[in-house]
C-alpha cells in the first residue's frame, strides 16, 4: 500500500481537527485506502538517500517526505484514537459511578419504606419517600443518556479503529520496503522498539504508536479486536 501526498495531506488534515471538531470517521477512512496516483518523483525530491534505518540520522531525517507524511498522519490518527477511547473510559467511570447513586438510593429508599410500615403512621415518612424515589428517577435518566452516548462513542471508535489499522498496515509496508538492515524480517515488531520510526513519530505524538489496553488485572493485551472486545458496552 502506497499513499500519494495527496491523499496523505487530506488525512493529516482531517485528524489536526478532529479533537476539536468531531466529523464522521467513515466520511475520513475512506480516503486512506485509495490508490494514488501522484507519481513517485513528486513525493521524493529533495529527500534523503540513506537507509530507512540509518542510525546516524535524527528526528525524521532517515526518511523520504512519503514516509514522514505517513508517520505524521498515523501520529495523528493514534492521538484520535486515544482520545477516543478516553472519552469512552470516562463514559464508564460516569456509569459505574451513577450505578453506585442509584443503588445506595434504593437502600436508602427500602429502609424508609421499612420505617414508615414499622410506624403504623406515627411518623409520616411521606415526603422523604417521594423525595428519594424522585432522586432515583433522576439518576436513571441521566445514567440511560450516559449509556446512549457510550454506545455512540463505541462505534465512532470502532470506525478510527478501522482507519487506523489500514494506516499502521501502510506503515509497516513502507518499512519493510526500505529496510536494508533486515529489522522487519520475521515477526512483525512492535512499532515502539524500532528507535528510527519512533524518533520521527514523537515528533508528532507524544503517546504510543502500539494499541495498548490496560487490563483491571494489569495485564497489557496488545491487539485490535481485544481492544474492541474490551470496550463492548
Amino acid at each position: 500500500m502506497k499513499f500519494s501526498i495527496a491523499v496523505l495531506s487530506s488525512i493529516i488534515a482531517v485528524c489536526s481537527v478532529t479533537i476539536a471538531n468531531p466529523v464522521d470517521p467513515s466520511s475520513t477512512m475512506s480516503s486512506a485506502t485509495s490508490t494514488p496516483t501522484a507519481s513517485t518523483s513528486a513525493t521524493s525530491t529533495g529527500g534523503p538517500t540513506s537507509s530507512v534505518f540509518s542510525s546516524n540520522n535524527a528526528g525524521c531525517d532517515s526518511f523520504d517526505q512519503e514516509g514522514i507524511d505517513l508517520i505524521k498522519a498515523y501520529a495523528n490518527i493514534k492521538m484520535v484514537l486515544d482520545n477516543e477511547h478516553k472519552k469512552y473510559s470516562q463514559k464508564e467511570s460516569d456509569i459505574e459511578e451513577y450505578t453506585k447513586l442509584i443503588n445506595k438510593k434504593m437502600k436508602k429508599l427500602e429502609l424508609l419504606e421499612q420505617k414508615a410500615q414499622e410506624s403504623n403512621g406515627a411518623v409520616d415518612y411521606t415526603a422523604k419517600i417521594s423525595q428519594v424515589k424522585y432522586q432515583i428517577r433522576a439518576y436513571r435518566a441521566i445514567l440511560k443518556a450516559i449509556k446512549d452516548e457510550l454506545m455512540k462513542l463505541y462505534h465512532e471508535y470502532l470506525e478510527w479503529n478501522k482507519g487506523w489499522r489500514k494506516l499502521r498496515m501502510a506503515v509497516y509496508d513502507y518499512l519493510e520496503k526500505h529496510d536494508s538492515t533486515g529489522e522487519m524480517a520475521g515477526d512483525t515488531p512492535l512499532l515502539k522498539s524500532i528507535p528510527e520510526f519512533m524518533q520521527c513519530f514523537v515528533k508528532f505524538y507524544s503517546g504510543s504508536p502500539d494499541l495498548f489496553q490496560q487490563s483491571e488485572h494489569g495485564a497489557v493485551a496488545q491487539d485490535s479486536g481485544a481492544e474492541q472486545q474490551t470496550l463492548q458496552p
